[in-house]
């Protein structure tokens, strides 16, 4: 599931009219280093098209995944505002919205409808990554008695999503990258 989703899903439609017109839509070519581990970053990235390598440095320079389309980055740093863990390359040329971080701060500071609806959509994504990692085999499920919700489907969730893709088509739509969702 892709992470904007979840943001977009929680978010109003007038919220999301802001974080267009608040974004900066840019277009990457393979190559470019959208963010660099270990160095603050200035922005929240919402991925509109192409691909991205994620990669760590310890001893060596190690991937760790790969991002495309409807992919949420720097959302921790923009978080607990330390520098960021990973390193984003372009793979294949990308474009991206770029929410700038002292924007976007200042209206979950201004409008705390809009904040408690941000910070539940990150807090929900992280729910979901951590339960994932785990658990890979059910993704999104807790290990243990709770493993009986595999088989239920949250209703209200699968609304919000389906809310949510809509709303991210037509964002893809609004930058002119039609056939990019999937």
């Amino acid at each position: 599931m892709r992470k904007i989703s979840y943001v977009i899903g929680r978010l109003t439609e007038t919220d999301l009219s802001w974080l267009v017109k608040a974004g900066v839509y840019r277009t990457l070519p393979a190559g470019t280093t959208v963010i660099t581990q270990g160095k603050p970053i200035d922005a929240l990235y919402i991925v509109l098209s192409g691909e991205l390598l994620v990669t760590i440095m310890g001893q060596e320079r190690r991937e760790v995944g790969r991002v495309g389309c409807g992919e949420l980055l720097g959302e921790l740093s923009f978080l607990d505002r330390r520098p960021p863990s990973a390193t984003v390359t372009v793979v294949q040329p990308a474009t991206v919205l770029a929410i700038p971080r002292t924007v976007l701060s200042t209206r979950l500071e201004q409008d705390l409808g809009f904040a408690a609806h941000f910070y539940q959509a990150l807090g929900a994504m992280l729910a979901y990554r951590v339960r994932k990692h785990l658990n890979p085999f059910s993704p999104g499920m807790p290990l243990g008695e709770d493993s009986f919700y595999d088989e239920e489907l949250d209703t209200e969730l699968l609304d919000e999503m389906a809310v949510a893709e809509r709303r991210f088509s037509w964002l893809l739509e609004y930058f002119g990258q039609r056939g990019q969702v999937g």
